[in-house]
């Protein structure tokens, strides 16, 4: 279905309440030693992360038509920074002139996601024969981050990247707003997936497994789980956002949720190509 405009405005806030927690966490690490940077504007809201020069953890949130320049302003950090950056143009706050402008700048579109939202009161979240999901305890958060890691991004990925990840779950993981959950298939520990709660809003943030035991339901055990404590925090609303047409976004939909609307994600021609 189509967002209305307060829908589409509530799930573009939970996108950039999301963030800035996320970012604030690792921020909070002694000396903030990724070198975190929150920059929050009227409209905008711009993420930099210094020792992590990557688009995904450097992005500018909220772009509207009137916010165009002091985009540019902010855009313009990240090139003095070496810093390549992307910037997420949610459909209900863009127009052609403004997509013009941006491939102007020398940005082209990489990346499109389907955000999608769902009541967790009115789901009827059923079980997944073999899979169980529990909330992950204090003394499993470094094995449960290593598990996360290789489960999303597998063995090859760098290692620095690898341990800001790692330090980034850990670091939320002290925050409230925050739940991670392990999956586990027979007992075996599968994989896992996040939730970040905020007025009243929850985002189903992430979800992985292991190669060798995908195919057995852990997504969908994961969503269930995940809709149920949303629903007993007292959430009225549940968002999230993957690829377009992806099995993320099939699971999503079968757990009950509907399309909002797609999003964009534009990044500098090179870094896109």
């Amino acid at each position: 279905m189509i967002a209305t405009s307060d829908l589409a405005s509530r799930l573009a806030e939970a996108d950039v309440a999301l963030w800035t927690s996320w970012m604030a966490a690792v921020r909070a690490l002694p000396g903030n030693r990724y070198g975190v940077e929150i920059d929050e504007r009227d409209e905008l809201t711009a993420l930099h992360v210094r020792e992590i020069p990557t688009p995904y953890y450097n992005r500018v949130l909220g772009i509207t038509p009137t916010s165009f320049d002091e985009a540019c302003d902010v855009i313009e950090s990240y090139g003095e920074r070496f810093t390549p950056c992307r910037v997420d143009v949610n459909p209900f706050y863009s127009s052609p002139t403004l997509l013009t402008r941006l491939n102007s700048r020398g940005f082209h579109p990489s990346e499109f996601q389907t955000n999608l939202w769902g009541d967790p009161t009115r789901t009827d979240p059923g079980s997944v024969p073999g899979v169980s999901v529990r909330e992950v305890r204090p003394k499993e958060i470094s094995f449960f981050a290593r598990l996360y890691e290789r489960a999303y991004h597998g063995e090859r990925a760098p290692k620095r990247l690898s341990r800001f990840r790692m330090d980034s779950i850990k670091a939320r993981y002290a925050h409230t707003d925050w739940r991670f959950y392990l999956t586990l298939v027979e007992g075996v520990p599968a994989g896992g997936g996040a939730l970040h709660i905020a007025d009243g809003v929850a985002s189903l943030a992430g979800g992985a497994t292991m190669f060798t035991l995908r195919g057995r339901g852990c997504q969908l055990a994961l969503l269930n789980k995940r809709l149920l404590d949303a629903a007993e925090a007292g959430c009225t609303l549940v968002v999230s956002r993957c690829a377009v047409g992806s099995v993320s976004q099939r699971n999503m939909e079968r757990a009950g949720l509907q399309t909002a609307y797609t999003k964009s994600i534009w990044e500098p021609r090179l870094q896109a190509a």
